[in-house]
């Protein structure tokens, strides 16, 4: 378990992630965390509890789903909304699938 403040507006600056399950507690600023490089078999669990999205960041080139078949580049990331959790999970390296839930 970590709770882990989100840090500035890119990859390289947000805040790493190095734990399964994350939470951002409430009243944590608006900024960027960085997911570990994904290997098969990886999940991260990441509820965001402040009143802030937060961009979340694939490590080096690794990709996250959108949507579908879609996904966003690791420089550029996912917003995730406020006061919702996302499940992320590693079937083939590179390559970040998500479940939703709000």
């Amino acid at each position: 378990f970590q709770q882990l403040t989100p840090l500035g507006a890119t990859q390289a600056a947000a805040a790493l992630v190095n734990a399964a399950n994350v939470e951002i507690p409430a009243g944590a600023a608006a900024g960027g965390v960085r997911l570990p490089v994904s290997y098969p078999g990886a999940e991260v669990t990441i509820l965001n509890n402040s009143s802030n999205t937060t961009t979340v960041y694939g490590a080096g080139t690794d990709v996250i789903q959108t949507s579908g078949t879609t996904f966003a580049a690791a420089a550029t990331g996912i917003t995730m909304a406020t006061l919702v959790s996302i499940r992320l999970f590693c079937i083939k390296a590179g390559f970040w699938q998500r479940v939703i839930t709000s």
